[in-house]
């Protein structure tokens, strides 16, 4: 998709990157954009769009695929947000593009060094499939990066004020979009602050989305096709106490939380496993309709897709993708042949 041919710190200043902040600190905010002890406001697909082309003019073919949000602020958010004194990027272009801004409904969990380009096209790939009107909560854009500097550091606020604004933010946007790259091992599974995302999401009873990005795609669907384990793969990876932070303090109180809200480290990473089995079934099953209807390959597919999911615990999906490949070999192959008789082993 295209629109367009360190220095060492302190805990609470590294901290920033990490994560968050109401993105309302300037006098001309518009109306509309009112501030609160915690502006829940995120920004529209056409602003992610728009932030797209400016990435790619910016970087050029060569480059843009691969650029990660650190250079994506130093670069292009914080000039573009420090023109008529520091703001945050929704801030900036809410002054001039009033419907890019509105109520956050989709809080959006990342991990900075994966490719900005990914992040994006996911994200509007995601809103363009939905009956409602998506606002996004996302870093890069609702932290003034002025204030709160992810890309640098620089943040005079302590542990407890990040605690209870990020639980409340996430509360209040209401669903999860986790984007998970790259696919065999997504980043956000190694970071505490995601890790942290998810717990609290199923906390409190929010749901929970995990895509990847588009160029992962093809890859996801001939992984399937030639390993059954890839999933199991994924799933070894996840141990929340080997997870990842800028901050060491920040891990600690981070794991320390975990713990507190789930009971145990592993009750964490049994939750982001179930939100991996989740997502796989789902876009499984979008895979499998790009194959040609009733065909050997779709059969093979639903097969190969049923040994993932029962390896990765859901048995009774993967029943459901074997009747289906048996469907389909009897009618191609016949009931007698060894490719359909193996099918009936699995069920």
């Amino acid at each position: 998709m295209g629109c367009c041919t360190s220095t060492t710190s302190s805990p609470a200043e590294s901290r920033s990157a990490d994560k968050t902040d109401t993105g309302c600190t300037n006098d001309s905010t518009p109306e509309h954009v009112s501030c609160t002890p915690l502006a829940v406001l995120g920004v529209s697909v056409s602003v992610l769009q728009d932030l797209l082309c400016t990435i790619q003019k910016r970087y050029g073919a060569a480059q843009w695929a691969s650029t990660g949000c650190k250079s994506v602020v130093v670069d292009i958010i914080k000039p573009a947000t420090a023109i008529n004194g520091t703001s945050s990027y929704l801030e900036t272009v809410s002054r001039n593009h009033a419907d890019g801004v509105g109520a956050a409904n989709v809080f959006v969990s990342h991990a900075w060094k994966c490719s900005t380009i990914e992040l994006l096209e996911t994200c509007i790939e995601y809103s363009n499939e939905q009956k409602f009107a998506v606002y996004f909560w996302i870093d890069i854009c609702c932290n003034n990066q002025h204030k709160i500097d992810q890309a640098s550091g620089d943040s005079s606020m302590g542990w407890d004020w990040w605690k209870n604004s990020f639980t409340t933010l996430i509360k209040g946007c209401g669903h999860v979009l986790v984007v998970a790259s790259p696919f065999k091992s997504p980043e956000v599974c190694h970071r505490a602050w995601c890790l942290f995302e998810v717990a609290t999401a199923t906390t409190e009873e929010l749901p929970i989305t995990v895509r990847i990005p588009l160029r992962d795609t093809v890859e996801l669907k001939n992984a399937i096709m030639e390993d059954s384990d890839i999933m199991l793969k994924v799933m070894m990876n996840i141990d929340s106490r080997n997870a990842n932070a800028t901050v060491k303090e920040d891990l600690q109180n981070i794991l320390g939380m975990i713990e507190a809200i789930r009971g145990t480290y592993g009750a964490v990473d049994e939750i982001f496993k179930a939100v991996l089995r989740s997502w796989i079934t789902t876009e499984g099953k979008k895979l499998y309709k790009q194959f040609e209807a009733g065909s050997e390959q779709q059969a093979l597919f639903a097969t190969q897709l049923g040994h993932i999911l029962c390896r990765a615990g859901d048995s009774s999906t993967a029943a459901q993708l074997y009747e289906q490949s048996l469907t389909i070999k009897v009618e191609t192959l016949g009931p007698d042949h060894l490719d359909t008789a193996s099918t009936y082993d699995n069920l």
